[in-house]
């Protein structure tokens, strides 16, 4: 078990759930049979289904990637919001009117914290890319060429989140403009 993983995925809530609830749809969609439907757990799998192996390349394939695409597309609004009015239109933390805490701030740091929570949270299980990379294995040479890139993507991604790197990419990625901004 990763600690670090496990602890950067509590701080990382509403992502993690979100995570853990599109994959256990899909999971239901596939008829995959689950083994332990909770998401919040204190190991490896906490924002994580625990389920049977799928049985298809493309089950696996929906199964790595569109959660993490849905986490995306859910996060980019969020992130060009917050950055948006933080950056653009100049909100600061404290409002000159009244002397206290700007509500538009807490606005904007909602909308970062959301964005942050989903973007760290886009990719499965070792395990998960591990399967996958065995399903591709069994199929044609065509095949195997036209899932390298994605396979590849989601094995690295599953690694770089299993040992915290990509939440500190995700982390970079959104404060350095934000402290630039000040």
């Amino acid at each position: 078990m990763s600690v670090i993983r496990c602890i950067l995925t509590f701080l990382t809530l509403p992502g993690a759930y979100a995570h853990a609830f599109a994959e256990h749809v899909l999971l239901k969609c596939t008829r995959t049979p689950v083994e332990d439907s909770a998401y919040l757990q204190r190991n490896e799998l906490c924002g994580h289904v625990e389920h049977k192996p799928v049985r298809s390349l493309g089950a696996g394939l929906a199964l790595c990637m569109a959660p993490g695409l849905l986490a995306a597309a859910l996060s980019v609004p969020m992130l060009w919001a917050g950055m948006l009015f933080l950056r653009q239109w100049g909100v600061t933390l404290y409002a000159i009117q009244t002397g206290g805490v700007s509500g538009l701030f807490v606005v904007c740091a909602a909308l970062l914290y959301l964005a942050f929570a989903l973007l760290c949270n886009l990719f499965p299980t070792v395990e998960d890319a591990l399967f996958l990379s065995e399903a591709r294995r069994e199929k044609s040479i065509p095949i195997r060429l036209l899932t390298a890139l994605p396979v590849l993507f989601v094995r690295i991604g599953a690694w770089c989140a299993r040992w915290g790197v990509w939440h500190l990419l995700c982390a970079a990625s959104i404060l350095c403009p934000v402290l630039i901004s000040f």
